[in-house]
């Protein structure tokens, strides 16, 4: 039987700084952001926006929403000491839709307005040439001719996604044909658009029509599966507006977001670091349900000493399950330790340690106080579950956790 080993790691030596990367994420849950694609995602993907329980990805012929829900299962533990059964435990069910134009459309040109100052940087494979850093984030967007003579403008209010067809003086709005590829069904109910998916029913509704102050008749329509507008008598000659508001209805889940650890920084800002979930363009449509195996990963944040602003936040991770379990400052830098399931979590040259022995090993990483710069970074482990559980820096980086391993590297 093999034994359980608890281990104090005494690491030195690694305090230059080498490599860039950061993130920054709005606090206020009510303020979605659209965050541009340098390279993370698929060239198909131009935009991404999250709002509750569902990502809008913007792409050059529509909008695809991935709707989900979290079901969790077990103790709720997501890491385990069992090499035999390393995953995480629960599902995913989700339902993907893809929201296209019209057979054919494709936009050619998206504006990206009001650039916020907060940003991601995605440190997502052990190749640097891969990672995204200073990725922007904007408050709305304009997808420019999507038909002859109209514009669509995606923003967002109170937290949910609003898409404006702004149409220029004379276009025609019969233009508009909306297909919802992947659900289960699309009909009027009370005059709105109902969108029927696994995980319940998707709603745009609260649909109007403006030129300046003045409201126009606007209804919904549905015919074979497409959608339109039909319009009341309005002055052609004039800009018009027509607005729907995008929401959805739930029977129920949750949200899978877990802080580990919390600490001060020398002018008392707030470091925590845990895990979060991947966010992965969907690659067909329909429902879809999965374990959640290597869907997460660790997180580091950044916030003002107040607490009300959030200064940066940088994923941490590979392909696999990555979560961190513990924090340090020193001398204006962050380290954080957690467990690593992903071979091409990201290693830095010299490493200590640059193989991963894929059953739960400890990383070690640096970052710079403002989440710019990633330091070193390393693995730490054996064959075996090993997990750490609190750390502390001075000249040299303690780590203490246990280990089932039994070549645990020790001296």
């Amino acid at each position: 039987m093999k034994k359980l080993l608890f281990f104090v790691l005494i690491l030195a030596g690694f305090i230059a700084f080498g490599r860039a990367g950061d993130v920054n994420i709005p606090v206020n849950n009510n303020q979605v952001s659209f965050i541009a694609n340098q390279g993370q995602w698929p060239a198909q993907v131009r935009f991404l926006a999250k709002t509750n329980r569902v990502n809008v990805w913007v792409t050059n012929r529509g909008l695809i929403y991935d709707y989900y829900r979290i079901i969790p299962s077990g103790n709720g533990n997501n890491l385990t000491n069992n090499r035999e059964s390393n995953h995480l435990n629960g599902s995913i069910k989700g339902h993907v839709v893809a929201m296209t134009f019209g057979h054919g459309v494709t936009v050619e040109n998206i504006q990206a307005k009001d650039q916020q100052k907060s940003y991601y940087n995605y440190f997502l494979s052990n190749n640097p040439s891969q990672w995204a850093t200073g990725v922007p984030l904007y408050k709305k967007l304009t997808l420019e001719e999507v038909y002859p003579g109209i514009d669509v403008e995606l923003y967002a209010d109170n937290g949910n996604l609003r898409y404006d067809f702004l149409l220029k003086p004379g276009a025609d709005p019969q233009q508009i044909r909306l297909s919802f590829d992947g659900a289960d069904g699309v009909d009027v109910e009370n005059g709105n658009l109902m969108i029927k998916t696994s995980v319940g029913d998707k709603i745009q509704g609260d649909i109007h029509a403006f030129q300046g102050n003045d409201k126009t008749d606007c209804h919904i329509k549905v015919a074979d599966g497409i959608a339109g507008f039909e319009l009341g008598n309005y002055d052609k000659t004039k800009p018009l507006r027509i607005d729907p508001l995008v929401y959805s209805t739930y029977l129920g889940g949750i949200s899978h977001d877990v802080a580990r650890d919390v600490v001060l920084g020398g002018n008392d800002e707030i470091y925590i670091a845990g895990y979060t979930w991947s966010t992965d363009f969907p690659t067909t449509t329909g429902a879809y349900q999965k374990n959640l195996s290597g869907a997460d990963d660790a997180f580091i944040s950044g916030f003002s000493p107040d607490g009300l602003n959030l200064v940066f936040s940088t994923f941490l991770g590979g392909t696999y399950s990555d979560e961190a379990f513990a924090l340090a400052y020193s001398d204006g830098k962050i380290f954080v330790t957690g467990v690593a399931f992903s071979e091409d979590f990201p290693i830095t040259d010299g490493a200590f340690q640059d193989e991963n022995h894929l059953s739960g090993d400890v990383f070690v990483t640096s970052l710079s106080s403002n989440g710019q710069n990633l330091g070193f970074s390393t693995y730490v482990g054996g064959f075996g579950f090993d997990k750490p559980t609190g750390m502390a820096v001075g000249d040299n980086i303690f780590i203490g956790g246990f280990t089932n391993a039994d070549d645990f590297p020790v001296t």
